[in-house]
């Protein structure tokens, strides 16, 4: 398939979506990040004020950053789809299927440099020491971009998927499916599970050492450790509520949504539409089951279209048509290719049935010349003995 507008048109939307989404997960996990901070550590109120200011203050500069590093890193993909250039498309998908591990270890990188930054400007700008609380910012930042990180890399694996179908759609080749597909979809939710549920105990773990050092420490009374025990409680409780709440958001993209296509796709077959190769190409493949499903349906749709194909060949009178059935198990190729057999049979037999009378008519006039020639010489033989 030519370059275009069209497939860079497919491809910017599907960046805008995405990007959008990286903004919208750093909305929601930095206030959370900011109170696993705070479960953790011990701040006055001035100091947790201004470390929580520089790190909004860092998240509204690095996050451009993070997606310009993520925007370079797809230059080459985008550049193909761009020109008529000859590109590899296996070098293309191999880094469309690297980036979500880019995606998840940038975040992974940006959140601890994040605290530290934040922490030392926060601290100093409220006349603290610069590294006040910092292991407890660090970890928190940790526990965030971890969460952040994993909840992005669903999103860059749609992303990616779309991306290999437009490189798929410009080379007019099928996309691989990823070897480690099976168990994918169980692993997404095991692994989203793990991180809710790790967060959770995280942010209580935290919190529960934070009120027994106090209660030794003799700062604050057993009336006000309840209070805060109460405040830890439901921090904790609001956290992993956001955090569910946005892993239920891409697994839904990452899972359901690709698995609702391929129904649509089914029932468009089902209604004895013989969809395009070419269509097909663009569709996203997603490194779970749901990619392998897609790409079995693939198959079976262009068995469907060979048949078709070469249900019309035979329909115009092209009798050469080979089917050639993948396997004995192929029962409608299997019997297609018979189908196909006797009617060049029987065609065949017309055909003969049809030269006979012809072949006699021939040897009927042939056997009529003779019989006019020896007549003719009989009677000059008889003229020549009057």
């Amino acid at each position: 398939m030519p370059a275009g507008p069209g497939i860079e048109a497919v491809y910017a939307q599907a960046l805008g979506r995405f990007q959008r989404g990286q903004a919208f997960t750093v909305v929601a996990s930095l206030p959370a990040t900011i109170l696993i901070a705070a479960v953790l550590g011990k701040y006055a109120a001035r100091e947790l004020g201004g470390i929580a200011i520089a790190a909004i203050v860092w998240s509204a500069i690095a996050l451009p950053l993070v997606q310009l590093f993520h925007r370079r890193f797809l230059q080459p993909i985008r550049r193909a789809l761009r020109s008529d250039a000859a590109s590899d498309p296996a070098t293309l998908f191999a880094r469309a299927q690297r980036f979500p591990r880019v995606v998840f270890f940038s975040y992974l990188f940006a959140y601890p440099v994040g605290a530290v930054v934040s922490v030392t400007l926060g601290n100093v700008a409220t006349g603290f020491s610069p590294y006040e609380n910092l292991a407890a910012v660090l970890v928190a930042a940790l526990i965030g971009g971890t969460v952040d990180g994993a909840l992005n890399f669903l999103a860059a694996e749609a992303f990616s998927a779309k991306l290999t179908g437009c490189v798929a759609h410009r080379f007019a080749t099928v996309a691989p499916v990823s070897p480690r597909s099976r168990g994918g979809i169980a692993r997404r939710f095991i692994v989203m599970l793990l991180v809710v549920i790790g967060v959770t105990v995280v942010t209580l773990a935290g919190a529960t050492i934070h009120l027994v050092t106090l209660l030794a420490s003799g700062s604050v009374k057993s009336a006000e450790a309840l209070r805060m025990a109460y405040l830890y409680a439901g921090g904790a409780v609001l956290v992993a509520l956001i955090f569910a709440a946005l892993a239920t958001r891409f697994l839904m993209q990452s899972v359901a949504r690709p698995l609702v296509r391929t129904v649509e796709l089914m029932d468009r077959l089902r209604a004895g539409e013989v969809l395009r190769r070419e269509e097909l190409y663009s569709e996203p493949l997603m490194p779970h089951e749901a990619g392998l499903l897609v790409s079995a349906f693939a198959d079976a749709n262009a068995g469907l279209e060979r048949l078709a194909l070469g249900g019309e060949q035979l329909a115009a009178g092209d009798l050469s048509v080979e089917i050639v059935p993948h396997s004995e198990r192929d029962v409608v190729a299997v019997a297609f290719a018979r189908v196909a057999a006797a009617i060049r049979d029987v065609v065949q037999d017309v055909v003969a049935t049809a030269q006979l009378p012809e072949q006699s008519s021939a040897a009927l006039a042939t056997r009529a010349e003779e019989f006019a020639r020896d007549t003719q010489e009989n009677a000059r033989d008889l003229g020549s003995a009057d």
